[in-house]
């Protein structure tokens, strides 16, 4: 480890939690009562301002559709019983506000802008989460796929593509991505009401050595009642870039309800690249329509 605050944060709590295995009699080992005073553990750490881990009391967050399609819903909880859940919400969100419960939060978030929320306990800062919301016509509304993802890479099902989360820190965040082997990711968004719609944009991953391959060409059609759809020109997709790719899809000024994006998968992977011969992985992260 090349920083004394990298061993630090590898050593606490850890440290505390093998003393007390090694330190205690095997009848009076309790992982209850152990739990009960790990926070005055923090507390001393956070006096000594050591570089520890919270990890143990990290928030767990999820995000929903919200009733009607209007927005989603941002969910946070901890299983510390004795701490305090806060958030603040500020522009452009809504006005400034910070609000607390005890064990979980359900934040409603209608419009793009970051939210913070926070884990005290006793007035100590245990973690904290800063989530970016990016808000389009899609964001939130209902959403079906034609062919569910991978079971290893399943996200939050079709909801993953219109949740308002954009990834940016690739696979470490896989659980953002719908992952697709081999096969074509095609979803139809009802954006509830007729809009006038210019473009679609999709995010996708490139990441060859993992057998991530960019979408070999994107199809939008539109539609006023989702039965008839009317096709777009296809979106050929020619460079290849690693990482995080956003690739803009522009329409003529379309009055719809109904935007189905077919998402076509590299296919085989050919020779003389990471994974030849096998059917390449097709990441996707989030819809956009404008």
């Amino acid at each position: 480890m090349k920083t004394p605050g990298k061993v630090e944060y590898m050593l606490f709590p850890r440290l505390a939690a093998l003393s007390e295995v090694l330190w205690t009699y095997e009848a009076n080992k309790s992982w209850e009562d152990f739990e009960k005073r790990l926070p005055n553990v923090f507390k001393k750490l956070d006096f000594t301002k050591a570089n520890n881990s919270t990890a143990y009391y990290g928030m767990k967050t999820s995000v929903e559709p919200a009733i009607e399609n209007n927005g989603v819903v941002w969910k946070i909880s901890t299983k510390l019983k004795s701490g305090l859940l806060t958030y603040d919400r500020g522009n452009p969100l809504s006005d400034v506000k910070k609000i607390a419960r005890k064990d979980s939060l359900s934040i409603m978030v209608k419009s793009s802008g970051i939210l913070s929320a926070k884990l005290l306990n006793d007035g100590t800062v245990l973690s904290r989460i800063d989530q970016n919301f990016y808000f389009n016509k899609a964001t939130g509304k209902k959403i079906s796929l034609s062919v569910e993802a991978s079971k290893k890479y399943p996200g939050n099902g079709g909801f993953t593509l219109v949740d308002g989360i954009q990834n940016d820190k690739g696979l470490s965040r896989s659980a953002e991505f719908l992952g697709f082997s081999g096969t074509d990711c095609e979803a139809t968004i009802d954006l509830g009401k007729m809009n006038n719609i210019t473009k679609v944009m999709v995010h996708s991953l490139e990441q060859q050595g993992s057998w991530i391959y960019l979408p070999k060409s994107i199809e939008v059609s539109t539609s006023s009642d989702g039965n008839d759809f009317t096709p777009q020109p296809i979106f050929e997709i020619k460079a290849e870039k690693a990482g995080n790719n956003v690739f803009t899809i522009s329409l003529p000024n379309v009055s719809c309800r109904f935007v189905k994006i077919k998402i076509n998968n590299y296919g085989k992977i050919g020779d003389g690249k990471p994974g030849a011969g096998n059917p390449a992985w097709l990441f996707v992260d989030e819809i956009e329509v404008w």
